[in-house]
Formats: C-alpha cells, structure tokens, sequence
C-alpha cells in the first residue's frame, strides 16, 4: 500500500483498496391507505459531490385485503436516488379498488424505514476535524460523530432456520452462505434472522452461514491507537473499531426472477448482501415475504414457485418489489 492508511488487529484493513459505509440518515414510510406516501430528504450538506449514496430499506412490501372477498393485493415500495443531487426518495402507494381494505398483515411486516449510507469520493474536504487521505486512500473525511457505523456480532457457523441476534435497533445485518433453495429474511422486531426452504417452511435447514452485523453507534476509545474526532467535537472514528467496508454494489434479482451475479474476483472473496424483504408471494390464498438466496456467484430471490402468474382475483403470484435495485456488498474474507 503505497498511499493511505490501515488499521491492523486481528484484521487488516486496508483504505487504499476499499472505502466505509457511512450512516447519514433515514426515511420513516407512512402507511395510509388510499394515498400515496411519499417521504424524501436532501443530503448534500453531509456528502459532497461526487459521493453515491445507497438506500437499504426494512421491508419493500405491504399486502392489502378486503373483507367481503379473498382478493389481496401487493403494495410495492419505490426508491429513487439522485447521486447529482444527493437526494433520495420513498414512495409507497396505497391506492386500491378494493373495497374496505386494510393491511394484511402486521405493522413489523410493511415497509417502515429506509436507511440512507454515504460513500465518500476519494478525497473530500467538509471543514472541522478529521483526516483526508490523497492520491489513495477513500476513508472519509469525519465530519459527524453520530455517523458512525460498526460491526457489533459476528457469526462462523451452522444455520438451520433461526438465529436470534444479539443485537440493538438500527441494525444492519450482512450474510454470507451458499444455498439455491435457501431464502433469508431478517426480523426487525424480534432480532431474528430467518431462513426458509419453502413457503414459510423452514423444514430441513442445515447450512453454513457468516454473518456480520452493523450498528450505528460511539465508537469504543482505546488506551492507545488512532481516534478521530468529527466537526462537532465528538469521537468519530477509533483504531478499537471494525468499519463496515464497501466492496461495490450488486442488482437484485429482476421482477421475472432472473439471477444477478457477482464477478469472479468478488465471488472468490465471499460477497456478503445485506439482509432484507424483498418482496413478497400469494399462494392459496395466503401470503409469504419474499427473502434472497445465493448459489454460487448468483443472487436472486426465494422461494421462486409463482412467478407472475395467476389471475385479477386473488393471483398465485411473486412480486419482487425491490427488483434491479443497487445493493452494497462486503467480502466475508475482511472479517473471517
């Protein structure tokens, strides 16, 4: 590394060939039924020009219901993110034709909450405190010490259908595993990462899986080490923590249910996404989320047994409501 900075401990990680997520807010999404709910916010006084910004929501999905039939029908959350601009935009809309419609299902299981991350360009200067890296590195120039994002949990093991993680709110939570017929969900409200073999079947689960999760939170000061301080005063960044280290980004799966795939280089190093709803499926008259599965170098989503079929009643159909998306992804191969 001939420019740049790394911190070194159990791991190495190196500013010169990767760059950190960097928190900068959220979305809170409405639920009214019968109109649009539209919330959006400006974030060009954190991230300079060019930075991409990256949204990753709780869920992307709302099923609606009418009590005098069996009809339902999926309510899909829309994002839109302006890089020029640095802005981002969430819309769910809950117009219907049906007749006295109400949610399907749970508040935990609509679309809540769009988190909203940064990744600086390679050298910026925002004013206040902190450090710059020219000419190699993209660690960002810390100008917010509410900003920060770390790994609290990591997992190396086996997996069959449920693991409750110890973890707070505003979670992020990234996996590794590789299982074509494996879909993962994670539950906000119970802290739970879910897997399912089928619809809503977890029967027969055994796989390998590496996790890590991501919180917004103060860093840990060390008694020795690196500690950055951000432009009001406070500790942004510390040699004691472990930043969530973007390796580049990833489509999901198209609303056909076409397969994304990652390069090679990216797949030898154990890509992990982050973990969410991406959509959701009507089957018999009952409803499922709709979670990711990885085989190989492929990214796509599970369970796949209704793919946009069925009729205008009450369809036995999938719908990705997150579909060709950009996602963030980490290499397993930076914490393991």
């Amino acid at each position: 590394m001939p420019f740049g900075i790394a911190v070194a401990g159990a791991k190495s990680y190196d500013m010169s060939v990767s760059r950190p997520l960097t928190w900068i807010g959220s979305l809170s999404i409405g639920a009214s039924i019968g109109n649009v709910n539209t919330s959006s916010a400006d974030f060009s006084a954190k991230c300079p020009a060019g930075s991409q910004l990256v949204a990753i929501p709780d869920n992307v999905v709302a099923i609606l219901k009418t009590s005098i039939s069996a009809a339902m029908q999926f309510k899909s959350l829309a994002i839109s993110v302006d890089n020029n601009a640095r802005t981002v935009t969430a819309s769910l809309d809950l117009t219907t034709n049906l007749q006295s419609p109400s949610f399907a299902s749970s508040s935990a299981d609509r679309p809540k909450l769009v988190n909203v991350y940064c990744v600086y360009p390679g050298e910026i200067n925002q004013g206040g405190f902190g450090f710059a890296v020219a000419a190699g590195g993209s660690f960002p120039y810390v100008v917010d010490s509410n900003s920060g994002l770390f790994l609290t949990y990591s997992y190396n093991g086996g997996f069959t259908g449920n693991l409750t993680l110890p973890v707070g709110a505003n979670s992020t939570v990234f996996c590794y595993w590789d299982d074509p017929n494996i879909g993962m969900i994670y539950d906000e409200a119970s802290r739970t990462l879910k897997g399912y073999s089928s619809a809503n079947s977890q029967a027969g689960i055994n796989i390998a899986i590496k996790i890590c999760v991501f919180t917004i939170k103060t860093p840990v000061v060390p008694a020795w080490g690196i500690a950055v301080r951000g432009i009001d005063g406070g500790i942004s960044f510390t040699s004691a923590e472990t930043p969530m280290m973007y390796r580049g980004n990833i489509n999901t799966p198209a609303s056909n249910g076409t397969a994304t795939a990652f390069g090679a280089g990216d797949q030898a190093q154990q890509p992990m996404v982050p973990i969410m709803k991406i959509g959701g499926q009507l089957a018999a008259q009952s409803w499922c989320h709709l979670g990711m599965a990885r085989s190989g170098a492929s990214f796509f989503g599970r369970p796949t047994s209704f793919i946009n079929g069925g009729d205008s009643t009450n369809p036995n159909q999938q719908v990705v409501g997150y579909a060709s998306k950009p996602l963030p992804f980490l290499w397993a191969t930076d914490y393991f």
